[in-house]
């Protein structure tokens, strides 16, 4: 496998002298360091130097014990940030003196190290406290949660949860009851999602299509986990091995009933790349693929866009991996990549070319919810009427007062 420089993101609030918090963006950055691992930063956005020897021996640690566990390269990092949340004529200059931005510094080394898509709408705050991944209080909890309300781009901010026992520790009493009325008045406007440690933060957080990607990138996505081995990884490797067979099919769907071709596209082309890679063929991977699209409402298998869902190369490459038993789904596969798409998939004729009877059941209602889609009336028939109309010249018009 290919180790490329990738790139990861989170967004974290950071309170500025005047007490403003200021929305930024921690960029990780991974490169291969040949003597050993390594951290870098560099940006406008200074680091204190506590800061950094925390990121290098408890949040470096923390994400070093989930990639090791699943067996990925161990890479360097360039870790910088960005003030998204300001104009760059302002000239703000900000320094990172505190540890509320660990959660979203763990989270984007996470996803660099991991080809991990981490959400662009979610703001993180909170303290990751010691290596077994305990994330403690923030204080100016109640300004970063309206700084996440106010910037429109932020539909979720995740943050300590203020039941722990380090809340009241680290928070005066005021503070305390400020911060809970400060986030009580936040629901309805954004989503808010309450963690204790690292481990609930990425259950919380990653969704199972960017899990999906990360397993089929690093090549984890058949690994079993047996729940045998020793270290305070153990439910990570449980949470990101478990289920991703159900997983991929579930995004999938997801993406193919929202018409999201790119993505659906995406996700199949990371599929077939690591069955490749792995010189495997996918067990009922034609008869799976089959029912999925035979079950798409018609407005989605119409799109022109859509198919061919694999291209022919990579088909070839693939099924050029399978045993004898996989001949017959290799024949199903080909049929809804290539065969069907001609015909019962992306067909769209007039009832005078294929008429209502000699369709299945599941295609005449498409086809009928189809024919009385407003859009489909709007496009068809009264558009034509209102162009046809135009077109007529009229020597005099009578005007009624």
């Amino acid at each position: 496998m290919e180790n490329k420089t990738y790139i990861g993101r989170a967004n974290t609030a950071l309170v500025s002298g005047e007490g403003a918090a200021v929305i930024t963006e921690i960029i990780a950055k991974t490169f291969e360091e040949k003597k050993s691992q390594k951290i870098y930063f560099s940006g406008s956005v200074n680091f204190d130097e506590p800061v950094k020897d925390h990121i290098r021996s408890t949040i470096l640690y923390c994400v070093n014990e989930i990639i090791q566990s699943l067996k990925i390269p161990i890479q360097s990092f360039e870790i910088s940030a960005v003030n998204i949340g300001a104009t760059s004529s302002s000239d703000i200059g900000l320094s990172i003196q505190g540890y509320s931005a660990d959660v979203s510094i763990f989270m984007a080394m996470l996803s660099a190290s991991m080809k991990l898509p981490i959400e662009k709408d979610i703001l993180f705050t909170g303290h990751i406290a010691s290596k077994e991944g305990d994330i403690s209080q923030v204080k100016m909890l109640g300004t970063k949660s309206e700084a996440a309300v106010i910037y429109k781009e932020i539909s979720a901010f995740v943050f300590p949860s203020l039941e722990s026992d380090s809340s009241l520790e680290i928070l005066k009493p005021k503070e305390y009851e400020n911060s809970i009325s400060a986030i009580k008045s936040c629901r309805g406007k954004i989503k808010l999602v309450h963690v204790q440690d690292t481990l609930e933060l990425i259950r919380k957080t990653l969704s199972d299509e960017s899990i999906i990607l990360a397993s089929l990138n690093n090549n984890f996505f058949m690994t079993q986990y047996d729940g045998i081995q020793n270290g305070n990884h153990k439910p990570f490797l449980s949470f990101f091995l478990q289920d991703n067979n159900t997983r991929f099919w579930k995004s999938l769907e997801y993406r193919l009933l929202n018409k999201h071709v790119k993505e659906s596209h995406l996700l199949l082309n990371a599929f077939v790349d690591y069955y490749i890679r792995m010189k495997r063929y996918p067990s009922n991977f034609g008869k799976k693929l089959n029912e999925l699209v035979l079950s798409l409402p018609y407005s989605v298998k119409k799109m022109n866009e859509l198919f061919p869902l694999i291209k022919k190369d990579k088909f070839i490459q693939m099924i050029q991996h399978a045993k004898n038993n996989d001949h017959d789904d290799i024949s199903e596969l080909h049929k809804v990549l290539y065969e069907s798409i001609e015909g019962k998939i992306k067909f769209k004729k007039s009832l005078d070319e294929v008429r209502v009877e000699e369709r299945d059941e599941s295609d005449r209602l498409d086809y009928i919810f189809d024919q009385i889609n407003p859009d489909f009336i709007d496009l068809h028939i009264t558009k034509p009427i209102d162009e046809a109309r135009a077109s007529y010249v009229i020597d005099t018009r009578t005007i009624t007062l």
